[in-house]
């Protein structure tokens, strides 16, 4: 009986290397599609973050000042950054509203809770008579107020208030960012302020917002 022999040809050493590169190329584009996708959706959840608390913020204030009479409204200028005097407080006459302001590398205004070494980030508490923004300068006790802020969220500057109209139209302009861990906040010659990672911070975001308010006393 005669046999024939069949010639069997694999894959030569060039040919599994190209194919080895294309498939490594594949991969890493899939990689990179992924990590971009994740940034993106971590950015978008950061400022939503950012933006939900600051509109929280901004109808609660806009309604106590709405509510309020020039007289009884006062401001805090106690705490200091940079040696400078910054507004950390605005009371309404019914409600007070007291927070901390964070500058450049982390410096703050040092505001904490009474009896506390916690800091402040931006609270509401009943306050009738408006002692938060008079002499002395009381301390608020954690258990006594409403937290607006938390989440590793901060107070930053420009933090403004201008009054109009024999004082009764209220203008207040607060930034609210996430820290400085690892996005660190830079400002311009102006004070605004922007995240050090540009638009590519993953998880840095910061937005200012301006809250209008005439005093009705109503």
């Amino acid at each position: 009986m005669k046999t024939t022999k069949q010639n069997q040809r694999g894959f030569t050493i060039i040919e599994l290397s190209i194919s080895m590169t294309m498939l490594s190329v594949l991969l890493l584009i899939i990689l990179f599609s992924i990590i971009n996708i994740t940034s993106v959706y971590n950015r978008g959840l950061t400022l939503k973050r950012v933006n939900q608390s600051g509109r929280t913020i901004a109808a609660s204030l806009q309604s106590d000042l709405r509510s309020s009479v020039p007289s009884n409204l006062a401001f805090r200028n106690k705490e200091k950054l940079a040696g400078n005097d910054v507004l950390t407080g605005i009371c309404t006459g019914k409600n007070s509203y007291l927070w901390n302001v964070w500058g450049e590398g982390g410096a703050n205004t040092n505001f904490k809770f009474y009896n506390s070494s916690e800091l402040i980030t931006m609270v509401k508490i009943n306050d009738p008579g408006a002692e938060y923004c008079k002499e002395p300068y009381k301390l608020p006790e954690k258990k006594n107020v409403k937290v607006l802020l938390d989440d590793g969220l901060a107070i930053r500057e420009p933090v403004e208030r201008k009054l109009g109209y024999a004082n009764k139209l209220i203008e207040f302009t607060f930034t609210i960012s996430t820290p400085d861990d690892g996005n660190e906040i830079i400002y311009d010659a102006s004070g605004r302020g922007s995240c050090a990672g540009g638009k590519e911070a993953e998880f840095c975001a910061l937005n200012t917002f301006i809250v209008t308010s005439y005093a009705k006393g109503i």
